[in-house]
């Protein structure tokens, strides 16, 4: 009774089976088509603007070494959007001083 379940579902099935990557290539279409639904665009807005920056920039902090301090280094992530001038990122320098911690790091203008 079961092997001729089987046999009629590999059958039935047969008629609507596609290609593995095709069925992938359908859900990832479906999952971006429900992530573009959700999205909003908060660029009028500065206070959510800064905080959906703020809230991106603590999550992709959330690492071992940083989880202590990602709300500060957040808070610098978060100003250089607001700098007027040069978006190089090339620009930015990060010195390292001895006997210093995480929480010493600032942004200097100039």
């Amino acid at each position: 009774m079961a092997v001729r379940s089987i046999k009629y579902d590999w059958y039935r099935c047969r008629e609507f089976c596609f290609h593995d990557l095709t069925g992938y290539r359908m859900a990832a279409e479906c999952a971006r088509n429900a992530l573009l639904l959700k999205v909003k665009d908060n660029k009028q807005d500065p206070d959510k603007f800064k905080s959906d920056l703020m809230k991106i920039a603590m999550t992709t902090l959330s690492s071992k070494i940083l989880s202590q301090d990602k709300e500060h280094f957040a808070k610098l992530a978060c100003i250089l959007p607001t700098i007027q001038g040069s978006t190089n990122l090339e620009s930015i320098q990060i010195i390292k001083k001895a006997g210093g911690s995480l929480k010493d790091s600032f942004l200097d203008e100039g």
